[in-house]
Parts: structure tokens; sequence; C-alpha cells
């Protein structure tokens, strides 16, 4: 982008109410502005007013509107100490800060007063928008509706002129994640219905500081608590993409504040929000999981499902060297550093071979727009904060959680294929990939530290990494040792790989013992004439492959495990003897409260060596 481009998107509003007739453009330059990757920092430094400071328009009008849209005389007979000039200035309205009356409490609230003549102007906009897009899909020989992705912007932007919508966006969040793992870690800021209309919203104020306040900074703890609330953000994301179905699709560092006193992370203005059903909430979990385990050759099918891909391009797709190209194109994503670290136009260059050979496969669903907004605008943030930031990567907490306890049978399936890969023919005769499995482990760990939202666990002391580990154990019980009728899916892999485990370390022990000093001499004395030696080497109690494969995946899990597990050891002996004692309570009672689970648990694995030893025999 010119200089001149940037001075546009940085200057619009010079003259009064001018941001609204460019409003979808000043959305492109908030998101842009953090992605230090593709631009230079003047360029990302220019463009960042436009998150909170868009030139303001006349203080008396704002007050007048507030007045008019409460049914009030003047705006101090809802407001108290409203400050007098706005404290930040956005594209659709400015804000001041004051306080209400909100039922028998008085609070300190931001209030948002709309710009205006702005539904006029955006309307303008999109016309014009929208009069090019037809004949630039047909120069440049796209797929990509993009006349539908101007219409999906267009609606959208009108329902975030309704501050009520907004208001509602808000509190169906505040309800939604509170039933999430998530709820103590991100809120969104209560509106004070009373005090709010159509063109003005009172929200509870947060004091404290954009997330992207310490990027950049020296201090390592500084880094590793931005690092640790950007996840919180992601999984937060992703929450809302693939589980509620509501995704603020406004996520520019002015609307992610980390609250002063808690560390948890708020999310600001709900105006702009976008669904998903749940079918493609399902098939973006199956998804990210064949992207995170690198299973490439599902990609396609998954394109396909969602939309990136047009109905009757399924075998084209499927075929050729169209999984190579995506799998290069994906590799070099997935390694992190955003546009920076990769060779943009050779990954371009692939793509246009690829379309040269088997026609123009792609598309861009007019649904993704704001999707890919969102989760550009994360991916910029973690950039600033780690040059080598992968958002795939970052995406492996929220899928492992999902993956682990999601019973539905779709999210079911995909765990079946990251555990055990797309090949083989039954349960009996897949193998348990131990690198992918022990990505479920890590993500789990990473989300159960980002349910805090802890600046304490950012820094690593003792007592966090302690309150860590008890939360993955805690999580685990949850899962593994849930009291229902029937298992989850989880639990009847983990069941029936335990199984395996046991009839193969029983088999080995037997197998060792047998040639032992101890073992030769009682077989010479039970069984001086071999009679037993048949059932002794029959497939019952001989080891064979499959045990030492089962018992090699133990031992590389086991491996990986050990460092995380001497770690939360090592947390637990820095502790003092009360946080000690403390500590190993909250354990005893883990166990305790899941003892009827355990107990189940144990009956049905139990039940699968006594299955999987007769199908030995058989």
């Amino acid at each position: 982008m010119a200089a001149s481009g940037v001075a546009l998107f940085a200057r619009i509003g010079e003259d009064e109410g001018a941001a609204g007739d460019v409003y979808p453009f000043i959305k492109v330059g908030q998101a842009l502005s953090i992605r230090s990757d593709l631009l230079s920092e003047a360029y990302c430094e220019a463009l960042a007013t436009l998150q909170d400071a868009c030139p303001p328009f006349d203080d008396a009008e704002a007050r007048a509107l507030i007045a008019a849209e409460l049914g009030v005389a003047r705006a101090a007979d809802v407001f108290d100490e409203l400050t007098p000039t706005p404290i930040a200035s956005a594209s659709l309205g400015q804000v001041y800060r004051g306080y209400v009356d909100d039922g028998d409490e008085r609070v300190r609230v931001a209030v948002k007063v709309q710009r205006p003549d702005v539904a006029e102007t955006i309307a303008l906009d999109l016309h014009l928008l929208r009069v090019v897009g037809a004949p630039l899909r047909k120069l440049a020989n796209l797929n990509t509706d993009l006349v539908g992705i101007v219409d999906a912007w267009g609606v959208r932007f009108v329902d975030e002129l309704d501050y009520r919508r907004e208001a509602k966006n808000a509190r169906n969040f505040i309800d939604s994640i509170s039933q999430t793992p998530l709820a103590d870690a991100v809120f969104a800021p209560k509106p004070v219905e009373a005090a709010s209309s159509r063109r003005v919203l009172a929200t509870r104020w947060v004091d404290g500081q954009r997330l992207d306040a310490d990027v950049g900074a020296d201090d390592d703890t500084a880094r590793k608590r931005v690092s640790a609330l950007c996840g919180v953000a992601m999984n937060a994301y992703l929450t809302m993409m693939l589980e509620t179905g509501l995704l603020h699709a406004d996520p520019h560092p002015g609307n992610l504040i980390v609250e002063a006193d808690t560390g948890r992370l708020a999310i600001l203005d709900w105006g702009l929000v976008t669904e998903l059903d749940p079918g493609l909430q399902v098939a973006y979990i199956e998804h990210i999981a064949h992207l995170v385990a690198k299973d490439y050759a599902s990609v396609p099918a998954d394109l396909v499902k969602l939309g990136f891909v047009p109905e009757g391009y399924e075998e084209a797709i499927a075929g050729g060297d169209a999984v190579q190209v995506l799998s290069d194109v994906y590799t070099a994503f997935a390694g992190g550093g955003g546009a920076a670290k990769i060779d943009v136009p050779e990954v371009v260059g692939e793509m246009r071979a690829l379309a040269d050979r088997q026609g123009n496969l792609f598309r861009l669903p007019p649904y993704f727009a704001y999707i890919a907004r969102a989760f550009s605008v994360l991916e910029g943030i973690g950039l600033q904060n780690d040059p080598d930031y992968a958002i795939v990567g970052e995406c492996l907490p929220y899928v492992s959680q999902r993956l682990l306890s999601d019973p539905s049978p779709r999210v079911a399936g995909a765990l079946d294929t990251f555990v055990y890969g797309a090949e083989g023919d039954g349960h009996e005769s897949r193998r348990v990939d131990s690198q992918r499995l022990n990505y479920l482990l890590d993500g789990l760990q990473s989300y159960t530290a980002a349910e805090t939202a802890s600046a304490e666990i950012a820094g690593g002391d003792a007592r966090a990494a302690s309150d860590d580990a008890l939360g993955v154990a805690r999580k685990l019980a949850d899962l593994l040792l849930a009291d229902g009728g029937a298992p989850t899916p989880l639990q009847a892999i983990v069941e029936r790989e335990f199984a395996k485990l046991l009839g193969a370390s029983a088999r080995t022990s037997f197998a060792e013992a047998r040639k032992s000093r101890a073992g030769v001499l009682a077989a010479t004395l039970v069984d001086p004439f071999g009679v037993l030696e048949p059932i002794a080497k029959s497939k019952l109690l001989a080891p064979d492959r499959d045990d030492k494969m089962a018992l090699a995946t133990l031992s590389r899990v086991a491996s990986k495990a050990s460092p995380e597990l001497a770690s939360s050891v090592g947390a637990l002996d820095a502790l003092s003897a009360d946080d000690q004692r403390r500590a190993l309570g909250e354990l005893a009672d883990i166990l305790w409260r899941n003892r009827a689970g355990a107990s189940l648990a144990a009956r049905r694995i139990a039940t699968q060596v006594l299955t999987q030893s007769a199908a030995r025999i058989q």
C-alpha cells in the first residue's frame, strides 16, 4: 500500500462527520493496523489511530442526541459527571465516561453516542462496493461471490447501527461464556439498559489496559503475560465461533482490555458480530484437527464442506497434485511468523499454477469474511509479541479440549481419526499416534491454564504452577471418570487402550519370567515333558508385535510427560506447608468426588481385557 493510501485511512474524518463516509475502509484499516508482518511499523502506527482515535463530532450535538434518545431534557438528567469531551472516538460513534444509577447501585459507565447521519453514508459506501463487485469478479475470473460478500458485510454493518442489538449481543455473550470453562477468564461489560437506546449505549466501565500494551516490552514477565492473554483471547474467539455460535467480529486492540484488578480479558464493542450454524461449527473443528495433526489428505473434503471449493469440484480437489500443493501451503503457514516468514510470491505462484492445471478451484464464501478479519487481527497481536507466533498451533488448546469433551458423533469421529489416523480397518488393528496424543495433552494443559487468565500463571510462580497441575488433574478426572450410563467417546478410547496395555504388559512380563533362571527351573519342575508349552506360546500368553507397539507408544508418551510431571512435583515442593496441604487436599477431593466413575471405569476396563483376550484365542 502506498503512503498516500495509509494517509487516506489514518486521516479520515478531518472534516466533521467524514469518518462515516468510508466506514468499510476504516474497518479494513483497523485490521491492517496490527499486521506488522504485512506493513511497516510507520504504516501500522498511522493506522492504529483508527482503533479509538477517529476525529470526534461536536460535543453539544452528542449531548443533545443523548437527551433526545433517552427522553429527557438534558444528558445530565441521566448521567452524572459526564466527561466534557470524548475519551475515545471510533468509526460509528464516540465514548464519554460518567456515572449512572443501575438499580440500587451507582456505577461508572462508558457512554457511546452514534455519529449523526452515519446510516446514509454507510449505505452509499456499500452501494459503490456492490457496483464494482460483479465487474471485478469477471475481470479477475474469480469463483468468489464478491457481491455476496458485500451483502454479508452490509447486513452486519446495518445491524451495528442499532445499539439495542449490540447490548443484546453482549448479554448473550455474558450468558453463554458463563457456561464454559472460560467463565472466569473473559467477559463483556454489562450493558445498562435503562440508560441505553438505539443510538446511545451505556455499559459498565472497565479499568485496565489494552491487550497489546506490553507488546515489545523487554520485561520477560510482561511478554509472558501477553502470551498468556493472547491464548485466552484465541480460546475465547474459538469458543464463540465453534461453540456458542456468535462471534465478535471486531477484535482490534482497542476493543480487547485487560482488567486491572482481576487480569480478566474484557471484550468491548459488540455491534459487529457474525454467526455460524452448527454444521459449519463441526466442520471447522474437523478441519482444524486435520491441520494440527498435519492430516492434509483430509483437507480437500473439508474445503468442500466449508464452501471454499464449489460443488462439482470434489474430484478435482481430491485428485491430482492439489493435496500436495495444499500440504506445502499449510506447512508454510503452520510454521509461524505470519507473512514475514513465508515466501508469499512462491505460495501465490503455487496456487496459480494449480489453478492453471485444474481450473479455478477455490472461492471465498461470503460468511467467511468476518471470521478471516477477526482471526487475522488476533494473529497480528500475537505476532507483535512473538515474531514466531503460529496461529494454527494456537488453536490446539481449544481443539484439544473440544475433541476430548464433545460427545457428538462427528466430533467423536474427529477424535478417533486424530488419535489413530485415517488408516486401519478397525480399532483392534489401529495404533495410537503418540505424537498426536501428546498434542492433545499439551493442548489440554494450555487450555486449563488459560481458564484463569492469571498473571501469576504467566509469570510461573510455584503456587500458580501447582494450581495449573491441579487444574489438569481435575479436567482429566472429569473427562475420564465421568459417572454416566455409557462411556464417552474419549473414555471408550482410553479404556480400550488401557486394557491393551494391561494385556501387553502381562504377556511381556510372563514371557520375561519364563526366560529367567527361576522361570526355567519352575517350568522344568512343573512341566518336565513340555505339555503346557503350546499354551505358553499361544497368542493368549505370548506377546506379539502389537503388544510391543503398544508398550513403545506408552514409553514415548511417558517420556514426554515426565518433564511436566517433574515440574509439577517441583512446584509442589516449593510451596509452603499450608499450600502443600491445600494442594494435597484438593487432589484427594478430586479422587473422592470421582470414585463412582472410577469404579465404573475399572469394571469396563476389566471387561475389555476379557474381550480382547477372547479375541486373541479366536
